[in-house]
């Protein structure tokens, strides 16, 4: 029988991560501070986020708390920091909340045996 590697994680005060604005999503600057931690930098921010989920290596990923703009900025986070290709969606919740789900394709597909041309890119 086939297992996936499910993960829920609150990443708390993501959106420390990104510029603020309208325009495309985009990191903070390296050396920036975050906000809600100054003892650290964005980049070294980013390395342990990215480095739990090298670790663990999950096939499902849901985070709470996530940053704030659609996907784009989770998107942005998994395309760049995290190894391999990732599909992230956004799942409404009442109260303004917002819960992404993020799944590794193919790696979830084939451990579940469930036929590649069944998962839908995009």
């Amino acid at each position: 029988m086939a297992k996936l590697r499910f993960l829920m994680w609150n990443v708390e005060w993501m959106n420390d991560l990104f510029t603020t604005g309208t325009g495309p999503a985009a990191f903070r600057s390296d050396g920036e501070k975050p906000l809600h931690n100054k003892d650290t930098t964005v980049k070294v921010r980013r390395d342990h986020l990215s480095g739990v989920l090298k670790e663990i290596g999950p096939d499902i990923v849901v985070v709470a708390e996530g940053p704030s703009r659609q996907e784009e900025e989770l998107a942005l986070f998994f395309q760049k920091d995290v190894p391999g290709t990732w599909k992230v969606d956004l799942q409404s919740t009442a109260g303004n909340r917002k819960i992404w789900v993020s799944r590794s394709a193919p790696t979830w597909v084939s451990r579940a045996g469930i036929h590649a041309a069944g998962y839908k890119r995009g």
